[in-house]
């Protein structure tokens, strides 16, 4: 099937590891800002907690850097629940 014009080239694998290893540095540098809105921090944590298999799922992204999830979920809420001025849902979870 040849691609559609509209949709650019096809997706690669390497592309897309490329892309899921882009989501998983975001998400990290966003929840390492001290004054994320309560609404970004919901989600952000929502989808670090999530085991959920999905393209770009915490797991996925994870997986794509070569890291085991559990143990970088552990270590990311225990870093970010000892952080002054962290939310109070995260020191919650951690």
């Amino acid at each position: 099937m040849k691609p559609s014009p509209d949709c650019g080239p096809p997706w690669t694998d390497s592309g897309v590891a490329k892309l899921r290893i882009t989501v998983l540095e975001d998400a990290l540098s966003r929840l390492a800002k001290p004054r994320l809105p309560p609404n970004e921090q919901a989600e952000l944590l929502a989808w670090l907690r999530s085991d959920l298999i999905a393209p770009f799922s915490f797991l996925a992204c994870a997986a794509s850097c070569g890291l085991d999830h559990e143990a970088l979920r552990e270590g990311l809420l225990a870093v970010l629940s000892g952080q002054d001025g962290a939310p109070e849902a995260l020191r919650m979870a951690a």
